[in-house]
């Protein structure tokens, strides 16, 4: 006989752009083994966190336009605070020093951290 049961991965999206937004919300809102627990348009310092800590998703998919100083630390608290979540970047922009760092933060998390860089 085969095991049915399927592990259901809880899933936070974080994304800048509304259209990307609309388009995860309504892949993961029906009958996937990803489970869609929280969504945000923009992620303001210590409100991603909160909603983060609060629900304590497996995976964060974090999509942003422009990855700056700023959003490496908000990763850097994320981190800290869920050292277990897995984290999935799709970035528009960056530069080398940012994913140096993001190397850096992979290194100390146990959940793992994956960027994806837009190309046109």
């Amino acid at each position: 006989m085969r095991n049915t049961e399927v592990d259901v991965v809880t899933l936070y999206v974080a994304e800048e752009q509304e259209l990307f937004l609309e388009l995860y919300k309504s892949v993961f809102s029906s009958g996937s083994s990803v489970k869609l627990v929280g969504f945000a348009g923009s992620y303001d310092a210590g409100t991603l966190r909160h909603s983060l800590s609060a629900l304590k998703p497996d995976v964060l998919l974090l999509g942003t336009k422009e990855f700056n100083e700023s959003g490496m630390e908000e990763l850097e608290a994320i981190r800290k605070d869920s050292p277990n979540m897995g984290i999935v970047l799709l970035l528009v922009s960056y530069d080398a020093e940012h994913i140096q760092h993001l190397r850096k933060l992979t290194i100390e998390g146990r959940g793992g951290i994956a960027a994806v860089s837009y190309t046109h």
